[in-house]
């Protein structure tokens, strides 16, 4: 059985998550995968699409429940004052909603200084990166720190022999060593 941490675990009132796609590709991918699972374990999710900002803004409103939903996002995607989620003189629909904004950093934090000078009242940091997590909490003490996220992966899907010879279809990999010039 998993045991979370408590600063891990999403408010047990939170039902609906909010993911950010049409970005980054890689950070989409992240998104994309944490979203199938949260979806399996039951909660709602709703894609914004930052490539459809006006579109996805207005799909948003609606989805959003107060006190049920809550931001999880990348390299603070949808926190960067968007279109869709942001408006001059009114602010980020996050704080219209009382909305809590997860932030998981894959970048060093030295790269969002700008960033973090106007944020959502909810906003919390979550670092991937020891190091890093010692940065923000040394330089941002203001914000919540919500600790140390480490780093995962996808499993890797196997069909039929995985190129075995023998026709076992156990989960196998090879892997090929070629030392660098140097060292041959």
């Amino acid at each position: 059985m998993a045991v979370f941490r408590t600063e891990y675990r999403l408010d047990v009132f939170m039902k609906r998550i909010v993911l950010l796609v049409g970005g980054v590709e890689t950070l989409a991918y992240f998104s994309i995968q944490m979203g199938n699972e949260w979806k399996r374990m039951g909660y709602k999710v709703f894609y914004f699409d930052l490539e459809d900002e006006m579109n996805s803004a207005k799909k948003l409103r609606r989805f959003i429940k107060p006190g049920e939903t809550v931001l999880v996002t990348f390299n603070f995607e949808g926190l960067e004052k968007e279109a869709g989620v942001y408006r001059e003189g009114i602010g980020y629909v996050w704080d219209e909603y009382a909305v809590p904004c997860y932030n998981i950093a894959v970048d060093h934090p030295y790269y969002y200084h700008e960033r973090l000078a106007d944020l959502p009242k909810k906003y919390y940091h979550i670092s991937i990166d020891r190091l890093h997590e010692a940065y923000f909490k040394h330089f941002y003490p203001e914000f919540t720190h919500r600790g140390f996220l480490p780093l995962a992966g996808s499993k890797l899907e196997l069909t039929g022999d995985a190129g075995r010879k023998d026709g076992n279809t156990e989960d196998v990999m090879n892997i090929w060593y070629n030392p660098l010039p140097d060292q041959a």
